[in-house]
Order: structure tokens, then sequence, then C-alpha cells
């Protein structure tokens, strides 16, 4: 039984053995246990295997224990816009010209979030904390023209308070997986380089593709793109 605010991931412990077996060479363990084999009873590897699962244990917010992901609703068109112009407004505050950034509407947001909803492009999903919305992931199709990638993370908002706690991994794996369910293996995503959290794509193990020019809000500003070739590498 573990404290409070830690996770164990013990979907792996089907592969304890030969990962253990593995880790022993490079010298996690003394080499007094190093004749330890097959042959020996199966209390011998209990050792290893807890040793594996304290590395695969994760400290996380108490508070993420209430969360919840589901798929989005075309009543959720409202608090999605709601995030998506207060995450901008927080995020590109310096970058983006601050004209650009009040003028942004939540009402004509909360229209076009709608319009998508019930069209059934995309793919979406919400994180809710007690019943509020704190985060949202949209998806679909690649709009970029590639001919490796075959669908696209459009947008991925967290609200300040709650980042860093783990939802945005959330999100992008039920994305990740229902893009899979769909028939859509592999996936990108562009960002703006002056994006602080741009790194998280490189977390979730994407890989940076390129970088690109173009101008954007009256300004002359640097995207990059990432991409998973197998989009089973986010949630596995």
């Amino acid at each position: 039984m573990l404290a409070e605010g830690i996770v164990d991931f013990s979907n792996t412990i089907g592969y304890l053995p030969a990962v253990v077996m593995s880790e022993r060479k490079k010298g996690w363990l003394s080499d007094k246990n190093n004749h330890l084999d097959s042959h020996f009873p199966n209390h011998c590897y209990f050792v290893f295997i807890q040793i594996r699962l304290r590395r695969q244990t994760q400290y996380v917010n108490p508070s993420a224990i209430t969360m919840r992901i589901r798929q989005s609703r075309t009543s959720d068109a409202h608090s999605m816009s709601c995030i998506y112009v207060q995450t901008w407004q927080d995020t590109y505050l310096g970058v983006l010209p601050f004209d650009y950034l009040i003028r942004m509407s939540i009402p004509r947001h909360e229209q076009a979030f709608r319009r998508e909803l019930r069209s059934r492009k995309i793919v979406s999903f919400v994180a809710e904390d007690r019943n509020e919305m704190v985060g949202f992931i949209t998806g679909g199709n690649e709009r970029y023209g590639s001919h490796i990638y075959a669908g696209e993370i459009y947008t991925l908002y967290v609200v300040k308070g709650h980042q860093r706690q783990g939802i945005g991994t959330q999100l992008i794996s039920a994305l990740a997986r229902q893009f899979y369910h769909n028939g859509i293996y592999s996936i990108l995503v562009q960002v703006l380089k002056e994006n602080p959290y741009r790194h998280f794509y490189k977390k979730m193990n994407g890989v940076h593709l390129q970088s690109e020019v173009m101008p954007f809000a009256g300004k002359t500003l640097e995207f990059e793109y990432y991409g998973w070739i197998d989009s089973t590498l986010i949630y596995n």
C-alpha cells in the first residue's frame, strides 16, 4: 500500500523479470546478487520486483485523484473557449501583441468550438476536477500536407492552477488512444517556439521534426513541429 500522493504503475509488472535481469547487469544491484537465476525460489525475485516498483513510482498532487477525463460534448464549448482565451493571455503576454490578446473573444471562440464539436470532425477530451473543467484537448486529421503523419493535435490547454499535475499527460494519452482506435497511427503538433511548455511534447516521446518562421498576429514568429511516428509511444 503506497502513501497518499504516490501512484503505482503496477501495469508494468508483467515486464518486471526481463527488465530486472537487464538492469542488474547495469549495476543497479550489488555483485553478491549476480549469481541469481531462474532456478531460485520466487521469493528471490521479490527483491528485484520491489526495487523496480520503487523506480516506477511518481509523486502527484493528491488533488489529481479527483480528476476525470471524458469526451467533450457540445455543451462544453463555453468552458473550452474560456480556458483557451485565458491560457493564451497568460502564456503569450509579452510574446504576442497586447492588442491581439486583449481582443480575443470568448463568444467567438465558443461558436468555433461548438461548430467543431457538432461536426464530429475532431476528437476532443476534457479534464474535470470536482465537475469543473480545468483542461481540454482537440485533434483530428493532419492539416499541413504531411505524407508521414496522419493525425494532429490542434489544441491542448490546462488552466494555470492545475498545470504540472499530469493532466496534460492524461489528455494527450486519451487523444492518442482514440486516434489509434480511429485508424490514425501517427501524430504531429505545431507549437510556438516561445511557448514555455513546448518541452512537454519531448517528455511525451515526441521528436522535434522542424522549425518554421511565418507571420502571425502581426509579427514574424518561429514555430516548432513535434511528431510521433507511432502514436502508442505516447501512452505505452
